[in-house]
């Protein structure tokens, strides 16, 4: 008879959980960390630890630490430690924000194919722009994006009567805006009626920050095991990841040019712990905790050793700004250009924003060309 696999241990844990609300001002970034030790190693590491540095209280606590020399020492200490073990994962908040504001304005309004504005990079054009206005203070940008936070919380169109109250355009007079603003006002019954289906925690990070974490460790392992420090959104978004008990098929997709597993084998239901009783949690919250700290300060020459530490476990589906999309002396980023304002000008009309779509592309790519020799 077969021996079945023995289950890899997988610790994970978070810092700069801020929950939905991704424009807190003390907290610009948000990481989460998983790392594949067993108990009696993570206990050992965590013994030497404190053997080697008196600590306050008998848990690591990575954000604790951060605040001393000692306790940074420690830090880098057990980041060195585990090395080749851990997976981290990096989201600067305000930028998660801009996409996410693609994802419920422009996705619902798109969903039929959206395949076609992925595959041009549409949405990375997008939630480049919603972030780069906001980041300049443009006042119209900030209102639109606070209230857009808000109704993400609430779902009450009562709460961001510039978006959906039906006069978003009248609002800016940034011409790129004004297109975004055109398309809230145009297809503002459908982006309403698709909202109604969101969860509680849609603008929690720890979900989208965890899953392609523990994917990849489900690559690496033929069945995993999967602790997390407890909170109150995995209480309510682990069952999905619990449908992946027992499943021995591995699937992917591939979506912007990568390739992304979907599937992997789970031992048993993650297990929402303490962390004051699991010493690989411990771990992973010094991980998780010093990539938040080293990333708001990355000048200090502490900053720079943790992120030299870490990169190499770096998850490539990290959420950091880039305004790449923005420079219009690339041909892609002019298509994107033309697309925003035709879906504008449809909205504005009550046209079918899909009609055509692909056509439209196609005549794009070739005025970009037209528009970038004409701009030399």
């Amino acid at each position: 008879m077969a021996t079945q696999p023995l289950a890899q241990t997988i610790y994970c844990d978070e810092a700069g959980f801020t929950g939905n609300h991704l424009l807190d001002e003390q907290q610009p970034a948000f990481a989460y960390a998983s790392v594949a030790i067993e108990k009696p190693e993570a206990e050992k590491i965590v013994r030497r630890l404190h053997a080697g540095s008196p600590l306050q209280g008998p848990e690591l606590k990575g954000a604790r630490l951060a605040k001393s020399a000692r306790g940074r020492a420690v830090i880098v200490d057990a980041l060195r430690s585990i090395r080749g073990c851990y997976i981290a994962t990096v989201h600067h908040k305000r930028f998660s924000l801009a996409c996410k504001f693609f994802e419920y304005i422009y996705e619902p309004v798109l969903a039929r194919n959206n395949s076609l504005f992925y595959a041009h990079g549409f949405h990375r054009f997008v939630a480049a722009l919603i972030y780069v206005n906001f980041l300049l203070k443009d006042e119209p940008t900030e209102d639109l994006v606070r209230q857009f936070e808000t109704f993400m919380r609430t779902l009450n169109p009562a709460d961001a009567p510039i978006l959906f109250g039906g006069a978003a355009a009248n609002a800016t007079t940034d011409e790129a805006l004004l297109e975004v603003a055109r398309f809230i006002d145009g297809y503002r019954d459908v982006i309403l009626e698709e909202s109604q289906y969101v969860g509680n925690w849609v603008l929690d990070l720890s979900l989208s920050a965890l899953f392609p974490q523990i994917a990849l460790w489900g690559e690496r392992f033929d069945v995993i095991s999967v602790y997390c420090d407890d909170s109150k959104p995995l209480r309510e978004l682990t069952p999905v990841l619990n449908a992946m008990i027992g499943r021995t098929e591995r699937t992917s997709m591939v979506f912007g040019g990568k390739r992304r597993p979907l599937t992997f084998n789970l031992a048993q239901p993650v297990q929402l712990v303490s962390s004051a009783s699991h010493a690989g949690v411990q771990l992973a919250d010094v991980v998780s905790s010093a990539l938040v700290k080293a990333t708001k300060e990355p000048e200090s020459d502490w900053s720079q050793t943790v992120l030299a530490e870490v990169q190499p476990h770096i998850h490539e589906d990290c959420v950091v700004p880039d305004l790449t999309p923005l420079d219009l002396e690339t041909p892609k980023n002019v298509v994107n250009a033309f697309v925003l304002r035709e879906l504008g000008e449809r909205a504005e009309r009550g046209a079918d924003p899909l009609s055509g779509m692909p056509e439209f592309y196609q005549l794009a790519h070739a005025n970009a060309r037209v528009f970038l020799s004409n701009s030399v």
